[in-house]
Protein backbone atom coordinates (compact mmCIF):
# COMPACT_ATOMS: atom_id res chain seq x y z
CA UNK A 1 0.00 0.00 0.00
CA UNK A 2 1.23 3.45 -0.86
CA UNK A 3 1.52 6.41 1.03
CA UNK A 4 -1.22 8.34 -1.30
CA UNK A 5 -3.42 5.47 -0.47
CA UNK A 6 -3.08 5.21 3.14
CA UNK A 7 -3.72 9.23 3.05
CA UNK A 8 -7.05 8.57 1.04
CA UNK A 9 -7.88 5.56 3.36
CA UNK A 10 -7.54 8.19 6.62
CA UNK A 11 -9.55 10.73 4.42
CA UNK A 12 -12.25 8.31 3.13
CA UNK A 13 -12.65 6.62 7.09
CA UNK A 14 -12.82 10.09 8.52
CA UNK A 15 -15.33 11.44 6.12
CA UNK A 16 -17.64 7.84 7.60
CA UNK A 17 -16.95 9.26 11.00
CA UNK A 18 -18.30 12.67 10.43
CA UNK A 19 -21.16 11.51 8.38
CA UNK A 20 -22.46 9.23 11.05
CA UNK A 21 -21.74 12.28 13.58
CA UNK A 22 -24.24 14.02 11.55
CA UNK A 23 -21.97 17.01 10.42
CA UNK A 24 -22.10 14.99 6.76
CA UNK A 25 -22.69 12.64 4.27
CA UNK A 26 -20.01 12.89 2.17
CA UNK A 27 -17.06 10.95 1.43
CA UNK A 28 -13.93 10.86 -0.42
CA UNK A 29 -12.94 7.82 -3.15
CA UNK A 30 -10.28 8.12 -5.60
CA UNK A 31 -10.19 11.87 -5.54
CA UNK A 32 -13.94 11.96 -6.18
CA UNK A 33 -16.39 13.70 -3.53
CA UNK A 34 -19.09 11.15 -3.03
CA UNK A 35 -22.57 12.53 -1.66
CA UNK A 36 -23.94 9.27 0.33
CA UNK A 37 -27.65 9.67 2.01
CA UNK A 38 -28.96 7.21 4.01
CA UNK A 39 -25.69 6.49 5.98
CA UNK A 40 -27.68 7.44 9.09
CA UNK A 41 -30.83 5.71 8.31
CA UNK A 42 -29.17 2.23 7.23
CA UNK A 43 -25.91 2.08 8.64
CA UNK A 44 -22.32 2.72 7.61
CA UNK A 45 -20.36 -0.88 7.35
CA UNK A 46 -21.42 -1.13 3.20
CA UNK A 47 -19.66 1.83 3.22
CA UNK A 48 -16.36 0.67 4.80
CA UNK A 49 -16.90 -2.82 3.06
CA UNK A 50 -17.38 -1.07 -0.14
CA UNK A 51 -15.16 2.05 -0.39
CA UNK A 52 -12.08 1.42 2.59
CA UNK A 53 -11.59 -3.17 1.89
CA UNK A 54 -12.71 -2.25 -1.72
CA UNK A 55 -14.38 -6.11 -1.54
CA UNK A 56 -15.90 -5.54 -5.47
CA UNK A 57 -11.86 -4.59 -6.46
CA UNK A 58 -11.49 -8.70 -7.83
CA UNK A 59 -14.18 -7.71 -10.52
CA UNK A 60 -13.54 -6.95 -13.85
CA UNK A 61 -15.98 -4.54 -14.61
CA UNK A 62 -14.16 -1.75 -16.60
CA UNK A 63 -16.48 -1.76 -20.14
CA UNK A 64 -19.19 -4.07 -18.58
CA UNK A 65 -22.59 -3.79 -17.85
CA UNK A 66 -22.68 -4.76 -13.86
CA UNK A 67 -26.17 -6.03 -12.67
CA UNK A 68 -26.01 -4.49 -8.85
CA UNK A 69 -28.82 -7.69 -7.19
CA UNK A 70 -30.02 -5.72 -3.30
CA UNK A 71 -28.49 -2.21 -4.68
CA UNK A 72 -29.76 -0.82 -1.07
CA UNK A 73 -28.90 3.21 -1.38
CA UNK A 74 -26.43 2.87 -4.10
CA UNK A 75 -23.28 2.45 -3.06
CA UNK A 76 -21.88 -0.34 -4.54
CA UNK A 77 -23.43 0.83 -7.98
CA UNK A 78 -21.64 3.88 -7.44
CA UNK A 79 -18.00 2.32 -6.87
CA UNK A 80 -18.64 0.03 -9.70
CA UNK A 81 -19.59 3.53 -12.07
CA UNK A 82 -16.32 4.95 -10.07
CA UNK A 83 -14.47 1.69 -11.37
CA UNK A 84 -14.87 2.10 -15.06
CA UNK A 85 -18.29 0.05 -15.52
CA UNK A 86 -19.67 0.98 -18.93
CA UNK A 87 -23.50 0.78 -17.12
CA UNK A 88 -25.01 -0.36 -14.20
CA UNK A 89 -28.74 -2.00 -13.66
CA UNK A 90 -28.88 -1.62 -9.99
CA UNK A 91 -31.96 -3.50 -8.32
CA UNK A 92 -33.69 -2.60 -4.78
CA UNK A 93 -37.15 -3.71 -4.04
CA UNK A 94 -37.36 -1.54 -0.76
CA UNK A 95 -38.73 1.67 -1.11
CA UNK A 96 -36.85 3.31 1.57
CA UNK A 97 -33.38 2.33 0.60
CA UNK A 98 -34.29 2.79 -3.27
CA UNK A 99 -35.41 6.72 -2.41
CA UNK A 100 -32.11 7.02 -0.85
CA UNK A 101 -30.41 5.35 -3.75
CA UNK A 102 -32.24 7.38 -6.44
CA UNK A 103 -31.00 10.93 -4.68
CA UNK A 104 -27.47 9.20 -4.17
CA UNK A 105 -27.03 8.77 -7.81
CA UNK A 106 -28.78 11.86 -8.78
CA UNK A 107 -26.71 13.89 -6.81
CA UNK A 108 -23.25 12.17 -7.88
CA UNK A 109 -24.24 13.19 -11.49
CA UNK A 110 -24.43 9.41 -12.16
CA UNK A 111 -28.30 8.98 -13.65
CA UNK A 112 -26.15 8.36 -17.72
CA UNK A 113 -24.38 4.97 -15.90
CA UNK A 114 -26.74 4.11 -13.65
CA UNK A 115 -30.94 2.68 -14.13
CA UNK A 116 -32.24 2.16 -10.65
CA UNK A 117 -35.23 -0.02 -10.73
CA UNK A 118 -37.17 -0.76 -7.67
CA UNK A 119 -37.77 -4.13 -8.22
CA UNK A 120 -36.34 -7.94 -7.10
CA UNK A 121 -34.72 -10.03 -8.09
CA UNK A 122 -35.70 -14.18 -8.23
CA UNK A 123 -39.29 -13.93 -7.88
CA UNK A 124 -41.52 -12.84 -11.44
CA UNK A 125 -44.23 -11.08 -10.80
CA UNK A 126 -45.74 -9.40 -8.23
CA UNK A 127 -44.36 -9.24 -4.97
CA UNK A 128 -45.09 -8.20 -1.47
CA UNK A 129 -42.00 -7.17 0.51
CA UNK A 130 -41.46 -5.70 4.36
CA UNK A 131 -40.58 -2.51 4.69
CA UNK A 132 -39.75 -3.31 8.25
CA UNK A 133 -37.08 -5.41 7.57
CA UNK A 134 -34.96 -4.39 4.39
CA UNK A 135 -32.02 -5.40 5.12
CA UNK A 136 -31.22 -8.86 4.17
CA UNK A 137 -29.92 -10.98 1.12
CA UNK A 138 -32.83 -12.83 -0.15
CA UNK A 139 -36.30 -11.65 -1.45
CA UNK A 140 -38.76 -12.94 1.23
CA UNK A 141 -42.92 -12.68 -0.04
CA UNK A 142 -44.43 -11.29 2.60
CA UNK A 143 -48.49 -11.38 2.81
CA UNK A 144 -48.90 -8.25 4.72
CA UNK A 145 -46.09 -6.63 2.83
CA UNK A 146 -46.01 -3.31 0.04
CA UNK A 147 -46.42 -4.55 -3.28
CA UNK A 148 -43.62 -4.24 -5.40
CA UNK A 149 -42.30 -6.45 -8.59
CA UNK A 150 -40.25 -9.18 -9.06
CA UNK A 151 -38.36 -10.22 -11.87
CA UNK A 152 -36.02 -13.01 -13.22
CA UNK A 153 -32.66 -12.36 -14.68
CA UNK A 154 -33.58 -13.65 -18.38
CA UNK A 155 -35.96 -10.44 -18.19
CA UNK A 156 -32.36 -8.48 -19.15
CA UNK A 157 -31.70 -10.32 -22.41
Amino acid sequence: MTRESLDDLKILYGSIREALDGKEERIIYKNNHIIMHGVKDIGSGFLYEVFIQEDYKFLRINDMIVIDVGANIGDSAIYFALNGAKKIIALEPHTYPFSFALRNVKENNLEGKIELLNVGYGHDGEIFVNELFNTGTELTHYRNGEKNQGMFIKKFN
